[in-house]
């Protein structure tokens, strides 16, 4: 190994390793591209020889010199005929990808050439470095990209296809970062020959396309054309309940019903459509919720939501006051609309979820309606007397008519009295109490909180009015027959009327005294005589 003819030869050898690489552009040139890369690539068999003692170590460095030269060269034809570098030019992994090559070229995707496949393991090598092309690198490529339909179905079948097997082999455990920059790419066909991103175009039956398309609305569909890609199914979200409830909320009342009148969509089919995810109505209580308010239940008075809507029951609606749902949808739904919380009719519903609705809208009652209307509360109201959420909910109403042709609510009025008219004066509230009917109406009033006493915040509110003015005979009468009244209030006041007095009134100057006419003095500046 030491004699003079090896190391001539390994000069010889090493004189041409350096040539070569040298004047690789050069020879590049002579050579073909499949030409050029056999004899890169037998250059890396004779590089492993050497590795496993086969081989003189002076062909040791033919490989990696060849190897750098070509890395830094336009040195692979791409399949549109350019020459690149191998950092530039893209790997198919599989024959069946090669369909493929004249659309990825389009996307500014460079393959290599179909002539230099033979070469794949030394292309791959990581002296060389060429990419097998990723679901990612598509991605990127395809993001802010758009397509001119329908002239480019033909592309865009091919596409698919692509992006199919490359996702297929992404799922194996890496490519979750791809497939989030897939969102972004506009790929996905919709039923109105437009293209949106996987995660803006929803995956549903040609059921509820049918049905939710007809409302004129704008939600994307994948396209029943478009095959059932794993990359579809999976990134393309199913149309759901939630979606449908989005979707028809931000419906005007005026699209819906034209819907309806047209004939295009019929209640019956939105109620069949859900009844049958019923599922994702009862495990999610604010999908329910959103449904039972959702106006989509035309009735005489327009179109109204489940949650103010009831079943026909035993109770008989005589003012007309509460919606029903029609016999129809009652006969084919009654189960479903039962499992969502609508009540059949009976007093308490009618009471509890109808009457406050009526009186809260203004002007919706007629002077004679309410007048019926609180006759049926008296002549019914044992039926709801020990419902303690029905009364908070009627307290809260307009339920009293006045002596002043107003109605009032109850906390705001009084049954008539000598003793508030004394106390109280002319500004209050007095409730009518129709002749014939006295008992009943004062049951019923006294139920809701009207009294007969004077409340104390309106005998504080009195005293405060009287002492904006200076201290008369009228108004010091006036004042005398409250505190005669709360005199002769319970001996055993609540706490609460207590702190109310002593917060109030205990440092107001409100009492008149002997000998100071035209003034009004605090409590604590009198003496009793």
């Amino acid at each position: 190994d030491h004699d003079y003819q090896t190391r001539w030869n390994r000069a010889a050898i090493e004189a041409a390793t350096e040539a070569v690489s040298e004047q690789f552009t050069e020879i590049l040139h002579f050579l073909k591209p499949e030409q050029t890369w056999r004899l890169i690539e037998a250059s890396h068999s004779v590089h492993r020889e050497v590795q496993e003692g086969k081989r003189d170590r002076a062909f040791y460095h033919f490989w990696t010199s060849l190897a750098a030269a070509a890395c830094t060269t336009p040195s692979i034809r791409s399949s549109q005929g350019r020459d690149y570098r191998p950092a530039e030019v893209f790997l198919l992994q599989h024959e069946e990808e090669q369909e493929a090559t004249a659309v990825l070229e389009g996307l500014d995707l460079p393959i290599v050439h179909q002539s230099l496949r033979p070469f794949f393991g030394v292309l791959r090598n990581r002296e060389i470095g060429v990419r097998v092309l990723t679901l990612g690198d598509l991605a990127t490529a395809l993001r802010g990209r758009s397509f001119n339909l329908p002239a480019d179905r033909d592309t865009l079948a091919v596409l698919w296809r692509e992006l199919e097997r490359l996702f297929m082999r992404s799922a194996n455990g890496q490519g979750i970062d791809a497939t989030r920059e897939l969102d972004e790419c506009a790929i996905v066909l919709d039923t109105r020959e437009t293209l949106w991103p996987c995660r803006k175009i929803y995956q549903a039956d040609s059921a509820t396309i049918e049905l939710f398309s007809a409302f004129g609305g704008t939600i994307p569909f994948v396209s029943p054309e478009m095959p059932t890609f794993a990359f579809i199914r999976q990134l393309c979200p199913e149309f759901s309940v939630l979606h449908a409830l989005n979707f028809l909320r931000e419906l005007s009342p005026a699209d819906i019903q034209g819907a309806y009148d047209s004939g295009r969509v019929s209640v019956g089919a939105l109620l069949n459509w859900f009844s049958e995810r019923l599922d994702q109505l009862l495990t999610d209580q604010q999908n329910r919720t959103r449904f039972t308010k959702l106006p989509i239940f035309p009735t005489s008075s327009g179109l109204k939501p489940l949650s103010q809507m009831a079943l026909p029951g035993g109770f008989s609606d005589p003012l007309g006051l509460a919606e029903l749902v029609s016999t129809e949808l009652v006969q084919n739904y009654h189960r479903f609309l039962e499992s969502l919380g609508v009540k059949e009719l009976t007093f308490r519903v009618y009471v509890k979820q109808h009457i406050p609705g009526a009186l809260s809208q203004s002007g919706s009652l007629s002077l004679v309606r309410k007048r019926e209307l609180v006759r049926l509360l008296a002549d019914h109201l044992g039926e709801i007397r020990d419902d303690q959420s029905i009364r908070a909910a009627l307290c809260a109403l307009p339920l009293v008519e006045c002596e002043d042709g107003v109605y009032w609510r109850p906390n705001e009025c009084y049954l008539p009295s000598d003793q508030v008219r004394k106390v109280l004066g002319s500004s209050i509230h007095i409730a009518v109490l129709p002749a014939g009917r006295h008992d009943s109406y004062r049951d019923l009033y006294q139920w809701l909180g009207v009294v007969d006493v004077p409340r104390i915040d309106h005998i504080i509110e009195k005293v405060r009015a009287i002492v904006k003015q200076p201290a008369t005979p009228k108004s010091i009468e006036a004042v005398a027959h409250i505190v005669e009244h709360l005199g002769k209030r319970s001996p055993n006041p609540s706490d609460e009327e207590k702190r109310q007095l002593e917060w109030h009134l205990s440092k107001l100057a409100w009492l008149p005294a002997q000998g100071h006419a035209g003034r009004w003095f605090e409590p604590s500046k009198l003496h009793a005589v």
